[in-house]
């Protein structure tokens, strides 16, 4: 055997022990897999995904990102009322001949529904990153959930808000189904906070108007120039912070010109205008 062959003979020998790390039952017996049945490994993964950052799917678009403590996050309503997200009822398995956890979701604002959604998480060295996630409907009677080659089986009834089902049904949901979950979820400083709300702010402006002021151009040049040595990371959190308050562009909506001039992108769904507004000098 050749060197070029016994590298990829362990590439390929290595590839299939990682991915039987991840590949356990998620059923037994018709019921859900226990902490108990999870590796070391798996659980070491489950308590990332109940602690860390996690990508909420708006009602419209977008995502909103929340900090969660042991699979939840709180927070008081001015009416009195409590808001909440809940993570539970994690599984591991291969989807796509990638090793994936899959949790599912309960997000309250504080009203009557509890709208549900099934996450997708690949897994990255040991690290659960969200990819995905796919509407389950609200308040749906989700008994178990098991990942297979062909995709996430379901099996539950209400699903998507059907009150009226009676009857037990499993959907399989394949890696295609799953919406792209994408949300700030890295630390930001104060001053970037700011500054990212004042550029969209200005951005919204535009997006409403199909117009900037000289004042508004001026103002986000100023802004971008502050972060020029940190300018592919700002953007990118620029879009994500654009996404998760229901403001998306077809293109992204900060790029640099030929000689890095910066140029917002501005999308009507609507009207299906699109409209490019460079910021001059």
């Amino acid at each position: 055997m050749g060197r070029h062959e016994n590298r990829s003979s362990i590439r390929t020998a290595c590839h299939s022990l990682l991915l039987a790390l991840y590949t356990v039952p998620t059923m037994i017996g018709g019921q859900a897999c226990l902490a108990a049945q999870l590796t070391p490994q798996q659980k070491a993964i489950q308590q990332k995904i109940l602690n860390g950052v996690c990508c909420v799917p708006n009602l419209s678009s977008g995502y909103t990102p929340y900090q969660l403590k042991n699979g939840s996050y709180r927070e008081k309503n001015d009416n009195g009322s409590e808001s909440y997200v809940t993570l539970y009822q994690i599984s591991f398995g291969v989807l796509g001949g990638k090793p994936v956890a899959t949790a599912m979701l309960d997000d309250s604002g504080g009203g009557t529904g509890i709208f549900m959604a099934l996450l997708l998480y690949e897994i990255r060295n040991d690290t659960p990153v969200e990819v995905g996630s796919w509407a389950v409907g609200d308040r749906a009677d989700v008994r178990f959930i098991s990942i297979r080659p062909d995709g996430v089986h379901i099996t539950g009834r209400c699903f998507h808000g059907d009150r009226e089902a009676l009857k037990i049904v499993t959907l399989v949901v394949k890696r295609k189904d799953f919406d792209v979950a994408e949300c700030i979820t890295h630390p930001v400083s104060e001053a970037e906070k700011k500054d990212l709300t004042a550029l969209e702010t200005i951005w919204i402006r535009g997006y409403d108007k199909h117009e900037l002021t000289h004042e508004d151009k001026q103002a986000a040049l100023e802004i971008i120039n502050r972060h020029e040595k940190d300018r592919k990371e700002f953007t990118e959190d620029f879009r994500l912070s654009l996404e998760t308050d229901n403001y998306g562009s077809t293109p992204h909506p900060l790029v640099y010109d030929k000689v890095g001039k910066p140029i917002f992108h501005i999308d009507d769904p609507w009207k299906k205008i699109y409209l490019t507004v460079p910021l001059q000098e």
